[in-house]
């Protein structure tokens, strides 16, 4: 590549990043407080039954999650030329197969996906014809989801965080009112829980589509198809593909084995487990989203050292934010999570999210790794090879239930899959794009692991002496916190990094007083 001069849009990041955890904050208090609403309303029975139903349904989206990546791709490359033209036609050409892959995703859902539920599934007496009810809702659902991602696609290429963030709010304070009105009903509440939520992503749909319409040109009802953006985007999709089927086996897969091998509250206590991950990494993925196109256009317009410092800088800095949250909830996870939910957990609760925790911390590394490999756009070989790996923690965690290893087996295995993933990435970018893996470890990497270290050796040696009470508890954990966000500042950073956050916050500060004043 060409070496150009520093082009990031800092004002611009800071403004997203700081729409973003607005957004990510209200989206996580809601969802704290709907998971504890939900669980008590559905009891963990039903709870875990929901979760792994809608778990098979979102199995078949793989298509609409390689398209995706596929549309995102190809919008922020034409955004990054300044091409408006081939930018109608890259969303012209995603609608066409996103409505394909929509034929495709009923299909298969209503013909595999149904016959699964009906003769694989463990589920308790009498819970069949609620189960099929269930699933039912949970395809319409996702045929929403599914309908919605061109247009989520052009919002966040475009970096309107702004409209994106809005929307998300929109859609949590939805699904609250849909888990407060569980209250008011007495019989089959999982089969009514499942219509509402269906209606809420309805509701989201049609803010999408009726903002991009009049809002983007390209989104008009005007196509612009060019055959040269089917052949590169379709080919795009199918490479993607391989990772989108090694990823469902990874979140979705994984929840059957263990409905298959350990019953529904297994599933329960995964479920708790991987909200908990997904809603705590919300930290780190609202930090990278505002990144990501940035990393995509940097890539486009061949500027070598800013798209560098986005690498390095994005992957320490989605760790660095996430560990500030997760180490307290590491080391006192029981307390929390009964903080949260009540005093009765599904059994194996506090060992699967702890692992999750680990998991999620290994992801936020490999986010902006992962997105360079798509920003290269020759994927194919890299989407086989880490499709294979992925795809081998369901391999293994097959292998493990099957010889009868522990319910809490699979989550460590799929840590140690996702550890590899990240080394092979590391060994991927080295070869197509000349990555130095030795300057991403010592301005990444090593970082990293010193501040985790260090701040984890500084908590466990203040366990001891933290007591049973809850306001000791809690101080402890204020305590830990503010000890490891001292780390952070002064090893974590080094000093032209602490006068950048200086300048970061500034920027934020001014844009917070600047919508104040509006």
């Amino acid at each position: 590549m060409i070496q150009a001069a520093n082009n990031i849009d800092k004002t611009r990041i800071a403004k997203n990043t700081m729409l973003l955890y607005i957004r990510m904050i209200i989206s996580l208090g809601v969802g704290v407080y709907t998971a504890r609403l939900l669980l008590n309303s559905l009891g963990v029975v039903d709870y875990g039954l929901y979760n792994v139903i809608f778990g098979i349904a979102a199995a078949f989206t793989f298509f609409s999650n390689a398209m995706l990546s596929a549309t995102q791709r190809f919008l922020c490359h034409e955004l990054g030329k300044g091409q408006s033209n081939d930018v109608r036609a890259v969303f012209s050409v995603s609608i066409l197969l996103f409505a394909s892959i929509t034929v495709l995703f009923f299909i298969l859902a209503e013909t595999a996906g149904l016959w699964f539920v009906k003769h694989k599934l463990n589920f308790p007496a009498g819970k069949m014809e609620t189960a099929l009810i269930v699933y039912h809702a949970s395809v319409v659902t996702m045929l929403f989801k599914i309908l919605q991602m061109p247009y989520t696609a052009v919002v966040t290429s475009h970096e309107n965080m702004k409209t994106f963030a809005a929307i998300n709010i929109f859609e949590s304070l939805l699904y609250l009112i849909s888990v407060l009105v569980l209250r008011f009903i007495f019989i089959d509440r999982v089969i009514y829980f499942s219509v509402f939520y269906t209606l809420v992503n309805l509701f989201v749909l049609l803010s999408y589509v009726l903002y991009c319409t009049g809002n983007y040109a390209e989104c008009s009802l005007r196509p612009a198809v060019k055959l040269k953006y089917v052949k590169s985007i379709a080919t795009f999709f199918f490479w993607s593909l391989f990772g989108s089927v090694a990823n469902i086996s990874k979140q979705h897969g994984l929840n059957l084995l263990l409905n298959m091998f350990c019953g529904v509250i297994m599933n329960a206590a995964w479920g708790i487990a991987t909200q908990v991950g997904n809603a705590l990494n919300q930290f780190a993925a609202s930090f990278q989203q505002a990144f990501n196109p940035q990393i995509l256009k940097c890539y486009a317009n061949s500027d070598t050292k800013s798209f560098e410092d986005l690498l390095y800088s994005c992957s320490k800095y989605s760790f660095l934010l996430l560990w500030l949250i997760t180490l307290p909830f590491l080391l006192q996870t029981e307390f929390i999570l009964k903080l949260w939910l009540g005093s009765e957990l599904p059994e194996k609760t506090v060992i699967f999210t702890q692992l999750v925790l680990v998991y999620i911390l290994i992801d936020a590394i490999c986010g902006p790794l992962w997105m360079t490999a798509q920003a290269t756009g020759n994927i194919k070989r890299y989407q086989v090879e880490i499709s294979c790996l992925i795809f081998s923690s369901f391999v293994f965690s097959f292998i493990a239930l099957k010889l009868g290893a522990p319910a809490y087996s699979v989550a460590v295995i799929n840590t140690a899959v996702n550890a590899a993933a990240l080394l092979y990435r590391l060994f991927y970018l080295r070869r197509e794009i000349d990555l130095h893996i030795r300057r991403f470890c010592l301005k990444a990497l090593l970082p990293m692991a010193t501040v985790a270290a260090i701040s984890t050796i500084c908590g466990i040696v203040a366990l001891p002496f933290t007591g049973s009470k809850w306001y000791t508890i809690i101080g402890y954990l204020l305590a830990v916190s503010l000890v490891n966000a001292v780390i952070m500042l002064f090893i974590g950073l080094s000093g032209a990094e602490r006068e950048d956050l200086k300048i970061f916050l500034t920027r934020m500060m001014k844009i917070v007083k600047k919508q104040t004043d509006f």
